[in-house]
């Protein structure tokens, strides 16, 4: 039987909602399959997705070429209704749920215990009010390597392998920081580069005991674009930190460092 969701209830009053959506979990497969390397048969799979009307939800433009009266335009979407059904009962896109349903009851169980722990050092480190809120997680398949949000909906996408410890402890906090800083921050590289900082860097750190900025073990942390930056405003975010806890505030940090053009 399909679980549709876990739900878990936060300090704070926040509360975490793991979800698997299948027909989103079918288009992200299909859009990271060249990179994920997966099973023949699923390979198999989207050979025959690419032929069929299901290539519009990956590649809208070319599958609508010949598409020129509404006749048409209903046969596509009848077909693309008809194709999609079909693709969700595979057995090979059934494992492939299976797995992400498993993947989402254990980082959903790991948040569950951890969770007062996480929420209250990252109070500490960005210093911003965890709002009464309902946070979706739209849970995909590991292997597919995702991790982004919808601030505007409260929406987190995440599936990745566990590359160090607490990794999607860490980034469930970066992506609920785009939440809560949505509308107060620019879309800049300046404040992903604070945010990356606080979660990818020092919340990592104090998680797991342990650890340096920028490097964990052999893996680089964060997105190297924005090393650079983040290089430079360390000295900066270094006194922030080191200042008291009624003085932090991540967007007002970011906001200061913005004016100073870095």
């Amino acid at each position: 039987m399909h679980k549709r969701y876990v739900v878990v209830t936060v300090s704070y009053g926040m509360t975490f909602r793991f979800t698997v959506n299948p027909y989103y979990l079918l288009t992200h497969s299909m859009e990271r399959v060249q990179k994920a390397k997966p099973s023949r048969a699923w390979m198999k799979t989207i050979e025959r997705i690419k032929l069929s009307p299901l290539a519009l939800l990956t590649d809208g433009s070319r599958s609508l070429v010949n598409v020129n009266t509404d006749k048409k335009l209903g046969a596509l979407f009848h077909g693309l209704e008809k194709e999609f059904r079909h693709a969700l009962r595979k057995p090979v896109f059934q494992r492939i749920l299976q797995e992400t349903e498993t993947y989402r009851d254990k980082i959903a169980n790991e948040w569950t215990g951890k969770q007062n722990h996480i929420l209250r050092t990252l109070h500490d480190i960005a210093g911003l009010h965890i709002p009464k809120k309902s946070i979706t997680v739209l849970v995909t398949h590991p292997k597919l390597h995702n991790g982004w949000s919808v601030p505007e909906k409260s929406i987190i996408c995440w599936g990745h392998p566990e590359e160090w410890r607490n990794y999607s402890m860490v980034y469930l906090c970066h992506e609920l920081l785009h939440i809560l800083t949505h509308k107060k921050l620019p879309q800049s590289n300046l404040a992903h580069a604070v945010i990356e900082l606080a979660t990818d860097n020092e919340l990592r750190i104090r998680l797991n005991g342990r650890g340096a900025y920028f490097h964990e073990g052999k893996s680089r942390v964060g997105h190297s674009e924005l090393q650079a930056l983040e290089q430079k405003l360390l000295p900066q975010w270094k006194r922030y930190l080191a200042g008291s806890r009624k003085e932090k505030n991540l967007i007002d940090f970011a906001k200061a460092m913005e004016k100073r053009r870095l």
